[in-house]
């Protein structure tokens, strides 16, 4: 392989504006209460983001493939980012850029992230968490 071989293009993030209906969406995914976008179906996968509620803030159209992955309770998957958004990031980074951090992470305090926290408001701190991670392709 040569070393002159073009590194693919870094999409840019697909962003929500409201995580907590994304995280929700994901939920009725899993609990089979609406169907999963097959793979390769980016347009299902967009309109059932924007129908759920969850919004785009960011619509990158640079993605070429949708792959969602489920798994079992007993197995542990470790998703692992293409070594171009670790390497993009870390070199935003190294100039100066802020770490993004959603609004919902802003401080310990965050309503549901507490021990004495309603159980409506660690529902709803869940469903962002779930949506964040999913969506972020976190590097």
């Amino acid at each position: 392989m040569s070393s002159s071989a073009a590194k693919p293009t870094v999409p840019k993030a697909f962003e929500v504006i409201n995580p907590d209906q994304l995280g929700r969406l994901i939920k009725q995914w899993v609990r089979g209460e609406i169907p999963i976008p097959k793979d390769d179906d980016l347009e299902t996968f967009r309109q059932q983001i924007i129908d759920s509620g969850a919004g785009l803030k960011t619509e990158p159209r640079d993605f070429k493939r949708l792959r969602i992955i489920t798994h079992r309770a007993d197995e542990l998957v470790l998703r692992l980012p293409p070594v171009e958004m670790v390497e993009e990031h870390e070199n935003r980074l190294r100039g100066g850029d802020s770490y993004n951090v959603p609004g919902f992470y802003g401080t310990v305090t965050a309503p549901g992230a507490q021990q004495n926290a309603s159980p409506q408001d660690k529902i709803h701190f869940d469903d962002a968490r779930i949506g964040d991670y999913t969506i972020g392709n976190c590097a």
